[in-house]
């Protein structure tokens, strides 16, 4: 019987409680209350990044060297082809003019036809060749004779002797053609190797200018005039500023929530006012953040507004777009309370106040879309604080589990 008694107690405070939330009340002088307005609102998923130029291209040194003269300095336009700094070329230089010399020496050893040694060997080789023949000829002219009786045995040996002398001196003159034919060989052969060498120098002294890959703007050159830089060293980097991405790290757990072309709102640290664009790459590949002990994909937007104070690395916020309303009634999320398990927000008519049911929709955090029981221009009860002396309804609600 107690029992039931107290449940029943209970249910009459409740109803009481209810009812002294819900019903009207006089409104207090020091209440603070905001206006519904038409506005839009957006609901967004937030990751950090950095501003970098769409287009940009680094220079690296080939070999190492000194650095001779800078001709253009950072944030400068340049144009494609254009050169920015000039290495020592000293040393190449002197390579250069013993590399021509040799190339000389050798060319002329060769000549533009045949080599003077190899003529002079062949011309050998045809006068042996005549020489030769007509040695034939008196050996067989001998060996008639001898058959007639007509000269002595002595005669035809002598012959035979100079046939074969003859013979002797071809041979020997085929040899030294030979050997200065390939002597001449061997010499094409290293005047060719000494031109691929020349040519190979003389790309390394091109080299020692460093040119503008591309048209835009010099936004970093790391080194300075007399500096010994070793190869593969950045001597600078050029970009076009006409068109940003950010480069964004997004939570694993919010990957899902953003989509290619949804779009963005970015804010610059840096700079005043705000920056848009729409995502064109999500990152398939999830990478570790040492520095926050987290994951993340890299998300990339393009933005489609842009800052003339923008440079590149700049730290950036990305929020991408989740879903947004435009032109609808909205209010702050702390106008809003929750009351026996329904929102509710409590209204000033007048000089009284009374509770309203409402429906939110999306929120950005801060304010909140309401898609019904307020209209605008409607004035909103703000909550005071916990705490605050004079929260009578909002504390008599929580006691009573509203």
């Amino acid at each position: 019987m107690q029992r039931w008694i107290l449940l029943v107690v209970v249910a009459v405070l409740v109803a009481a409680g209810a009812w002294w939330v819900l019903r009207p009340h006089s409104a207090s002088p020091s209440l603070e209350t905001v206006t519904v307005k038409l506005g839009d609102v957006a609901s967004t998923v937030s990751a950090p990044g950095e501003a970098v130029p769409q287009r940009q291209i680094s220079v690296y040194t080939k070999t190492g060297g000194l650095i001779k003269e800078i001709l253009v300095k950072p944030g400068a336009k340049v144009q494609t082809g254009q050169v920015l700094l000039r290495l020592s070329d000293q040393a190449l230089q002197a390579q250069i003019s013993a590399q021509e010399a040799q190339i000389a020496s050798l060319a002329a050893s060769v000549g533009d036809g045949q080599s003077p040694d190899l003529q002079l060997a062949q011309d050998a080789v045809r006068q042996a060749q005549i020489a030769l023949d007509a040695a034939q000829l008196q050996l067989k002219r001998a060996q008639a004779d001898f058959a007639l009786g007509a000269i002595p045995a002595q005669q035809l040996d002598q012959a035979r002797t100079s046939y074969a002398q003859t013979q002797l001196a071809v041979q020997s003159a085929v040899v030294r053609a030979d050997q200065a034919r390939q002597v001449r060989t061997n010499t094409l052969a290293q005047l060719q190797s000494a031109k691929a060498q020349l040519q190979q120098l003389q790309n390394q002294l091109t080299a020692t200018e460093i040119r503008a890959p591309m048209s835009g703007t010099l936004i970093n050159l790391p080194v300075a005039q007399g500096q010994a830089i070793p190869a593969d060293t950045l001597l600078a980097q050029v970009a076009d500023l006409s068109s940003w991405l950010v480069q964004s790290k997004v939570a694993e757990n919010d990957l899902p929530n953003v989509a290619i072309d949804m779009k963005v709102n970015v804010s610059v640290s840096a700079l005043q006012g705000g920056l848009s664009g729409k995502v064109i790459q999500l990152g398939q590949v999830k990478q570790y953040d040492r520095a926050n002990s987290s994951y993340y994909y890299q998300v990339i937007s393009r933005l489609t507004k842009t800052d003339p104070a923008l440079a590149s690395g700049m730290s950036a916020t990305a929020n991408f777009i989740t879903q947004e309303a435009k032109n609808v009634p909205i209010i702050p999320l702390k106008a809003l309370q929750t009351i026996k398990g329904k929102t509710m927000a409590e209204l000033l008519v007048g000089s009284q106040t009374r509770f309203v049911e409402v429906k939110a929709g999306i929120d950005d955090g801060t304010n909140t879309a309401i898609e019904s029981g307020l209209k605008p221009g409607d004035k909103v009860v703000l909550p005071p604080p916990p705490g605050t002396p004079g929260a009578a309804p909002s504390g008599l609600g929580k006691a009573l589990g509203f």
